[in-house]
């Protein structure tokens, strides 16, 4: 399969993001093996100056030019990353990707190194604040997804951003599939990783 078919781009105009001068901004989405993300061109155009089906600026006008050409290279560029990433063994994913294009790495949280610190913390603090069944059943949970995004998209670690209702389907059908667990079972296990990710994100709250 060409790099071309595997890595999904697109471009559009946010056109619910209105700025005060009419304009709204450009972003480009990657899908690449099941995941998704996308950035922005750090360029605004009219949303009726957008053709949808080009996915480009119409009109010809010195920044119709720029930002098309802007599109072009962005587009080149992430083909270009994903070969040389293939040429150098590097498993490629939409974040590399992006942070490659960007040059910067995104200061973003990641569910299995939030877990990681919070499970040892609780670890510290049975007998005290957590029993040692809840503590268990916190790193029983993470190994279980630990094991899935090896499993399914071959990462050791995945940010909050990207737990889509996709992907924890496809979490849902790992238990059933791979390890076996009833429908019961299931639910409850994806409860408690729900649980603890929400308790993880917003510790404040009770």
């Amino acid at each position: 399969m060409s790099i071309e078919k595997e890595v999904k781009i697109r471009c559009y105009v946010k056109k619910w993001k209105l700025l005060k001068n009419g304009e709204a901004p450009v972003l480009m989405p990657i899908r690449f093996n099941n995941e998704r993300t996308e950035f922005g061109l750090k360029e605004n155009v009219k949303p009726k100056l957008w053709d949808d089906k080009l996915e480009r600026i119409t009109g010809i006008t010195a920044k119709a030019d720029k930002i098309n050409a802007l599109i072009a290279l962005h587009k080149q560029r992430i083909f270009t990353i994903k070969f040389i990433f293939e040429g150098e063994g590097v498993k490629a994913s939409v974040l590399n990707i992006k942070e490659k294009l960007l040059g910067k790495k995104e200061n973003r949280k990641t569910v299995v190194r939030i877990f990681e610190e919070c499970n040892n913390d609780a670890r510290k603090l049975i007998g005290k604040d957590f029993a040692y069944d809840t503590v268990q059943r916190y790193d029983t949970t993470l190994m279980h997804f630990k094991k899935f995004i090896k499993k399914r998209y071959n990462r050791e670690d995945m940010a909050f951003n990207e737990l889509t209702p996709q992907m924890m389907r496809q979490f849902e059908i790992y238990f059933k599939t791979e390890r076996n667990c009833s429908h019961k079972t299931t639910i409850k296990y994806l409860k408690n990783f729900k649980k603890r990710l929400y308790f993880l994100l917003y510790p404040m709250d009770g």
